[in-house]
């Protein structure tokens, strides 16, 4: 409930399907609904996040699910709307209608690999992509019609060639502007290039694809110090690239300006912002696998004991109206 009592609105929660990898399920259906029912209770909106695989996926790993490894492709297809509808339909059932749903997880080189790959030797191209895409959306339009918002995600925020090229050559292979209702994207200051980077490709978007946008992953480090022996990521090296102090401050100085670029947006296309993760302290059992530590307690919203530093929920949680009046 404090999360809502400082102005945050939705948590974004990922789903595995049988994850196996950390050994006791989480991020499968049962631990994620749960979750989703606690953010529910709390009045907050549940942006779901489909990967569509046991463990992390990301540009550089969709591997399948075990379980769907054996599939010939339409097979893989109809599992994809099969589980994606089945899946919702518990949501319902619990009375936890998602938000917003994400059609797999930065999915610039697709998903479901090789089948669903975009580039690449024995890649299945956007042709494969896209029906394992709209199999996912056809799902969401059946079980919530419209009231739930469909968003397609990217990495490499500031990349405004990617987005140009995946979103013209997924129109051209089929996919059509109303299967979808937003695109999002992560921006890591570190890794996607600058804060105007970050603003251009938005307003392609915008301009290009009239889509609204969502930062649906971003984070900055307050400190460079390290909680729990494992390396983080975010180091020196990488905050000089980014411009901003791995300081307290610096934090909330990141916070503030990327807010000020999705709040430039015309029209109310910018739909907001979402931090990676806020909360993800450096305790036993919350590695970012089973056995092994957490590379990321340095970008947290708390300190390395779990008190909250104010300052930056303050700037997450002001809307764009009373950020602008400041």
């Amino acid at each position: 409930m404090w999360l809502k009592d400082r102005g945050l609105n939705t948590a974004r929660l990922r789903l595995w399907v049988d994850p196996v990898a950390d050994g006791d399920g989480r991020y499968g259906l049962g631990y994620t609904l749960a979750l989703a029912e606690r953010a529910h209770q709390a009045g907050l909106g549940v942006f779901l996040n489909f990967h569509y695989s046991a463990f992390w996926a990301d540009p550089e790993h969709q591997e399948k699910p075990p379980a769907w490894q054996g599939l010939g492709y339409e097979a893989l297809v109809e599992q994809v709307y099969g589980y994606t509808r089945t899946v919702l339909l518990r949501f319902g059932e619990r009375g936890v209608a998602p938000t917003l749903v994400q059609i797999g997880n930065e999915i610039e080189a697709g998903l479901l690999w090789p089948e669903g790959k975009t580039w690449g030797e024995g890649s299945g191209g956007f042709a494969r992509l896209i029906p394992l895409l709209q199999a996912g959306i056809r799902a969401v339009r059946e079980v919530f019609g419209k009231r739930v918002g469909v968003v397609l995600h990217l990495s490499r925020g500031g990349d405004g060639s990617l987005y140009r090229w995946w979103l013209d050559s997924a129109l051209v292979a089929g996919l059509r502007l109303e299967d979808f209702d937003a695109v999002g994207v992560s921006y890591y200051p570190y890794w996607h290039g600058s804060l105007r980077d970050l603003e251009a490709n938005l307003r392609q978007i915008v301009d290009r694809y009239r889509k609204p946008v969502l930062v649906a992953e971003t984070a900055y480090p307050f400190t460079l110090e390290d909680a729990d022996g494992y390396p983080n990521i975010a180091s020196e090296e990488l905050a000089r690239r980014a411009g901003f102090p791995p300081t307290p401050e610096g934090q909330v100085a990141f916070l503030r300006a990327l807010k000020g670029v999705v709040c430039a947006l015309p029209e109310g296309y910018g739909w907001g912002w979402i931090y990676w993760e806020p909360l993800w302290l450096a305790v036993p059992g919350a590695g970012w696998r089973r056995g092994e530590g957490n590379p990321w307690e340095n970008q947290a919203l708390v300190d390395f004991t779990g008190e909250l530093r104010e300052a930056p929920w303050q700037v997450l949680g002001t809307p764009c109206e009373a950020e602008e009046g400041r």
